[in-house]
Order: C-alpha cells, then sequence, then structure tokens
C-alpha cells in the first residue's frame, strides 16, 4: 500500500501496487512518482492518484531519474529503459539502450554525478546523457567498471559517494566505493 503521512502524523492510504513482498524502487520529478516493484510499473499524480503504468517491457528493476529522464534496467536483461523527457507516465517501446559492454545481465541503475551508473553482476556501466534519440543515453568510452554488485539491494550512497557490495568476475566479495 502507498501511503501519505500527513501534517498530524497519521497515514492516508493513496493506493495499492499488485506485489506485497521485496523491494520496490521509486523516482519522482516533482509532480509524478513512479514505482517499480520488480514486477510492474505505477504512476501515482496527485490529480489521478495510483495508476498502473502501460510499460513496453516486463520486470522493471531499480529506477534513476536524470536530465528529465526516468529510466529503469529490466531484470533478466542487459536492457535499460527510459521514460519521456519531463514525463513519466509514457515509456516508449524503442527508448531502451543495451548495456553490452559485458556479458553479465543488469543488477540495478543509479543517477550519480549527473551520469547513469547499470550495474550489472559483474561490472558496472557508466552512460552520459548524449542528446541521442529515441534513447539519449550513450556510454562514456571507456567507462566499463570491471566490479559488479550482487543486488540491488547491495547499493548505497552516503555524503555524495556510492558503496556497493560486488564482486569481479574472477569471483569473491567485497565492498566498493
Amino acid at each position: 500500500t502507498l501511503n501519505a503521512t500527513v501534517v498530524n502524523s497519521s497515514l492516508t492510504s493513496l493506493g495499492t501496487i499488485g506485489t506485497n513482498v521485496g523491494p520496490v524502487s521509486m523516482i519522482t520529478n516533482g509532480t509524478q512518482l513512479n514505482i517499480f516493484d520488480g514486477v510492474s510499473g505505477y504512476l501515482y499524480t496527485v490529480s489521478g492518484g495510483l495508476s498502473a503504468l502501460s510499460l513496453p517491457f516486463a520486470n522493471p528493476g531499480v529506477a534513476g531519474y536524470q536530465d528529465g529522464f526516468g529510466f529503469v534496467n529490466q531484470i533478466g536483461t542487459q536492457n535499460v529503459y527510459q521514460s519521456n523527457a519531463n514525463d513519466l507516465s509514457t515509456w516508449q517501446t524503442l527508448a531502451f539502450g543495451v548495456a553490452n559492454g559485458r556479458q553479465d545481465l543488469t543488477v540495478a541503475t543509479a543517477a550519480f554525478h549527473r551520469e547513469m551508473w547499470i550495474f550489472k553482476q559483474t561490472s558496472i556501466e557508466v552512460w552520459d546523457n548524449a542528446g541521442l534519440t529515441p534513447f539519449p543515453f550513450a556510454k562514456a568510452t571507456a567507462m566499463t567498471i570491471k566490479v559488479g554488485a550482487v543486488s540491488a539491494d547491495a547499493i548505497a550512497e552516503i555524503s555524495d559517494t556510492k558503496f556497493w557490495a560486488g564482486s569481479t568476475p574472477q569471483g569473491g566479495l567485497s565492498v566498493f566505493q
């Protein structure tokens, strides 16, 4: 259930998403809120309430927001999809990129220092807004980090620094920043 806390600290229910277990990811552009639960996507606006998003892909993972675009990885693939500019209610079929610098699959995405970081199983790809169409982001030259994240839950940001539990293609588990 999506709840709002009002001034007197009481909870007001704003609606219910389709799953009730597991993590969710949320992004906002100030007027729209997207919620992704690993199965579906949802849109909340004050005027329209909570509704299911019509996504051109299944299994949305962890989302980020950069330069007016929402973006989210598709679980179990190398795909990252992006919303229309300044509109989190519209996700076009061809507005996606493929993070294929290495053959591992996406784990999560994150906005960091005006870049889109695509965390994968054993690597991270860093993408910039290159102003392209229909997907404006492009992989930054020579920016594949050969350390991935073990799960979306293993990524955190503290004081403008990313930390994650990850592994290299050779294996092993460590905490990285």
